[in-house]
């Protein structure tokens, strides 16, 4: 019977994307077991058509005070008697699993966390990119060729169906509403976009439902400018990414998953830890600032034209 092996991540779309080369090495090391991925249930769709895993587990993270919901889940878990438990996300949650992982199964355990066989120390954040130590994780288990994260299997023919009147650049205004810190002002957004069609090009704006508002005012500015809202999947945008001019955006899980596309991304980020340990993978034109407020629109229009981008 072929050995199983499960993955656990959970966390935000940028997670999720970053982990994927690690997903990807797990899988290609262990090419005769089979793969389970844990994982929330928004991310199904993205990830059902991965080829690097072979089932998922569905984990919306109950509060631990849900104990029965919780007990259910272990349940599910331990049937199945993994040989290996890979834990990417090495969160104070998964501390938790580990512990009864160690206590109710034989699983062999990688984490960062304490009561892993396995155990990676992670350094202070900002020493290491978060691909860097999931890396490092995957080599205590002899796992010696790492893979870059990619997204290829994701590409979507529907995006043919969707046409532009010239080249077109993408821009991502949102952010997670926990991330509005990261947000570069809608109205800078706006005058960037006006600049961008008066040098004939066309810009596509994307995010899910919850982005409209910081895209209203790139819409009420510039009514040419294509409104993708709610329209852009992971798949259509990864898409989209592919024939871009070039990619606008926050530092959000969007512009991490654009990155793989590896058409050129102008990033718009705070200057700290975090960003350095969650930069983009691919072409890469950091714009940062100790505030992402400060960071003016004459910047932006001079790097996107050092550049040679338009």
């Amino acid at each position: 019977m072929n050995k199983k092996i499960m993955i656990i991540k959970h966390g935000s779309l940028g997670d999720i994307i970053l982990s994927l080369g690690a997903i990807k090495s797990i899988k290609m090391y262990f090419n005769d077991c089979k793969i389970y991925l844990l994982t929330s249930s928004k991310y199904y769709d993205l990830m059902k058509n991965c080829p690097y895993i072979d089932k998922i587990i569905i984990d919306d993270r109950n509060p631990i005070y849900f104990f029965l919901k919780n007990v259910d889940l272990a349940k599910k878990i331990f049937k199945h008697n993994f040989h290996y438990i890979i834990d990417l996300q090495n969160s104070k949650r998964t501390f938790f699993y580990n512990i009864l992982f160690r206590l109710f199964s034989k699983s062999i355990i990688s984490s960062s966390r304490p009561m892993a066989h396995l155990r990676y120390t992670i350094p202070p954040q900002g020493y290491e990119h978060v691909t860097t130590g999931l890396k490092n994780q995957l080599h205590l288990m002899k796992i010696k060729k790492f893979y870059e994260p990619d997204i290829e299997w994701l590409s979507s023919s529907n995006v043919n169906n969707i046409k532009f009147d010239n080249s077109y650049v993408v821009i991502i205004p949102g952010t997670s509403k926990r991330g509005e810190k990261k947000r570069w002002p809608s109205d800078k957004y706006a005058k960037l976009t006006k600049f961008l069609i008066e040098k004939d090009l066309s810009v596509v704006i994307v995010g899910n439902k919850s982005d409209y508002e910081s895209a209203r005012p790139i819409f009420e500015m510039c009514p040419k400018a294509y409104n993708l809202i709610d329209k852009s999947p992971p798949e259509i945008l990864y898409s989209l990414a592919k024939n871009a001019k070039f990619i606008i955006s926050n530092d959000t899980g969007p512009a991490l998953l654009v990155s793989l596309s590896r058409t050129p991304v102008v990033w718009l980020v705070n200057e700290n830890a975090v960003s350095l340990s969650n930069k983009p993978i691919g072409k890469i034109i950091k714009i940062s600032s100790n505030s992402i407020r400060d960071i003016t629109v004459e910047k932006v229009k001079e790097i996107v034209l050092k550049e040679n981008l338009i």
